[in-house]
């Protein structure tokens, strides 16, 4: 497929209309249709976990042996995980 995943999409339609008898009805549909997830924005939020987690783990052993730099390293990791996987979900948005 081109180096793509294919995603299902579902969202819900509002309809608005009226009954037969003048009355304003509101009706739900669901539907299905499918989007391309590129390998790009799933990389970015598969490494966006990854440096969440690798700041996690620097930010607790920090606690227990008292490093405050590496407690500063793991909250950077943390920051940059949370921007990789956000720059992920901004490439699903876009595609």
């Amino acid at each position: 497929m081109g180096g793509q995943d294919l995603a299902v999409r579902r969202s819900l339609v509002l309809l608005f209309g009226a009954d037969q008898d003048g009355y304003k009805t509101l009706s739900v549909q669901r539907k299905e249709g499918y989007s391309r997830m590129g390998r790009g924005s799933r990389k970015d939020k598969n490494e966006g976990a990854l440096d969440k987690a690798k700041g996690r783990a620097k930010e607790a052993a920090s606690s227990l042996t008292g490093n405050k730099d590496k407690k500063a390293e793991g909250q950077a990791d943390q920051d940059k995980g949370t921007l990789k996987k956000k720059k992920g979900a901004a490439k699903d948005l876009l595609s």
